[in-house]
């Protein structure tokens, strides 16, 4: 997992490679992409990419939700990138 700064035409866009499975372990990463937005106003959203990703557990949809209740108080807006339709379907 890591954390990428994507320069937009309007902004930056904070970029969450999830990595080969999403579970608890994302805690800290999400944080640190929260605390970035709070931080920086060029900041324009959040997208988490799933293109690596096999596994998502249950503690990985809890941060997931998480996230998303936090961009939304942040009012900048969360995309998911790059799902397969296996972790489509666990979504």
């Amino acid at each position: 997992m890591k954390i990428v700064h994507d320069n937009s035409w309007d902004g930056m866009i904070v970029r969450i490679d999830v990595g080969e499975r999403l579970d608890l372990t994302a805690y800290k990463l999400f944080s640190e992409a929260i605390s970035c937005a709070v931080e920086n106003p060029r900041v324009v959203g959040i997208q988490v990419d799933f293109s690596a990703t096999q596994r998502l557990f249950d503690s990985g949809k809890a941060m997931l939700l998480n996230l998303k209740k936090r961009t939304r108080h942040l009012k900048i807006p969360l995309r998911l990138a790059n799902i397969s339709p296996e972790i489509r379907q666990k979504l």
